[in-house]
């Protein structure tokens, strides 16, 4: 029959094993948290990620549709200049027709009516109109960045 000191001994032996278990799963669960916390922060960079992808979006719809809206404004204004010169050109018919037909009198007033416009436009030129259209970028998001570190696998 054993003795109180081999159940003491058997018992501080026991007691040695339940400690390095006890130490094993203490350092087991520091490193769960700390891995949990770089999953953390891999989650948080993915819905930053995932914001800025959105705003990105924004930005590319905006462009889009500026480039939709410029598209309709010059066919709008195609068409009108074509108007225009589809009339100019009748008018330039009329006027040849007219110095075809009339005397070398007419013809030498046109000369004369065509270097007074010219002194007038070198004096006073006409006015230049503003462009159409002028660019405005729409609003980008600032850079990502990187994302954070891994979690090593110890």
């Amino acid at each position: 029959m054993p003795s109180i000191d081999d159940v003491f001994n058997e018992l501080q032996k026991i007691n040695v094993n339940l400690q390095a278990v006890n130490s094993t799963l203490v350092s087991g669960f520091k490193d769960i948290s700390a891995n949990c916390k770089q999953l953390e922060s891999l989650v948080q960079y993915a819905d930053t990620a995932l914001a800025h992808i959105s705003k990105q979006d924004d930005t590319m719809i905006c462009e889009l549709e500026k480039i939709s809206q410029h598209g309709c404004e010059l066919l709008n204004e195609v068409h009108a200049q074509t108007l225009d010169l589809a009339s100019a050109a009748a008018d330039t018919h009329t006027l040849l027709l007219i110095s075809q037909s009339v005397n070398s009198a007419a013809a030498l007033e046109l000369e004369r009516l065509d270097q007074l416009r010219q002194e007038i436009g070198s004096c006073c030129p006409p006015v230049t109109p503003q462009p159409p259209c002028t660019y405005e970028p729409c609003p980008k998001p600032a850079p990502l960045g990187n994302p954070p570190e891994p979690p090593s696998i110890s």
